[in-house]
């Protein structure tokens, strides 16, 4: 009988249509637990960023701090730098303040005796505060060329840190896109998932009305031949549902493209 055939054609249409729908839910729960894999990472990274973005922040202040101190250091180094200057001066005031003095006490003679050993003494002393002021200078010269070398390097260490602090944000804001998109993912798997669902039930439905119908066709067959108008009614019921079938499995289709 062609109402037995297009049963069977429907049962048929079933059994594919479960398959897919087997296919089309394993699919989908893989692509659901990679999708929970990768927003697991995305945490763990974007966690990573905001610790690694908070220890940013503190090396740049620590650097800025070390800036400043280090600016401190080359002012009192110039003040000390200037002392030396001012002592060298007054050494060589000293020097020569004393050695009018010894003229003066040798023109002076025997009475001047004591005055021009004072006044030599001056004098050497004077030579002395001198020779270590010039070099006191060069010691706080040569520092302070230590200090600008150390300051160009410490500003140079905090423009690279504030330029890893805007690399830093820009890896976050990464990673909170790519977890926006994940959570869109997972939304539509949840959509696909539930679309999966209505149509395994269409389907156990569809496939209890066609094998109801299958029996009745069978009763039919083997009582009277005689019952052709309730057999064509069978007929159209049976091609409705294998057109419901044909459906079922054509948005299968589309659900495995989607995936």
């Amino acid at each position: 009988m062609q109402q037995a055939k297009d049963a069977e054609e429907c049962l048929q249409y079933m059994d594919n249509l479960s398959k897919k729908i087997i296919v089309v839910g394993d699919n989908t729960k893989e692509i659901s637990q990679i999708a929970d894999d990768t927003k697991i990472s995305i945490n763990q990274g974007t966690d990573c960023t905001y610790e690694l973005n908070s220890q940013t922040k503190s090396t740049i202040d620590i650097t800025t701090n070390i800036i400043r101190e280090i600016e401190k250091l080359a002012e009192k180094s110039s003040s000390i730098n200037n002392i030396s200057n001012v002592i060298s001066k007054i050494a060589g005031s000293t020097n020569l303040l004393s050695l009018n003095a010894s003229i003066e006490a040798a023109r002076a003679g025997e009475a001047g005796r004591g005055f021009a050993v004072v006044a030599s003494e001056i004098r050497n002393l004077a030579e002395q505060s001198k020779h270590s002021a010039d070099e006191i200078k060069h010691i706080i010269n040569s520092i302070q060329e230590d200090i600008g070398k150390v300051l160009i390097t410490a500003q140079a260490s905090g423009e690279v840190l504030k330029a890893q602090e805007g690399a830093v944000k820009n890896t976050t804001d990464s990673y909170q896109n790519i977890n926006e998109n994940v959570e869109k993912l997972m939304l539509r798997l949840v959509n696909i998932t539930e679309n999966v669902g209505n149509i395994e039930e269409a389907r156990v439905s569809t496939l209890g009305a066609i094998e109801n119908i299958s029996a009745v066709l069978e009763e039919i067959a083997a009582s009277s031949n005689t019952v052709n108008q309730t057999s064509n009614n069978q007929l159209e019921a049976v091609e409705i549902l294998n057109q419901s079938a044909k459906t079922l499995n054509d948005y299968a289709d589309e659900l495995l493209k989607a995936i």
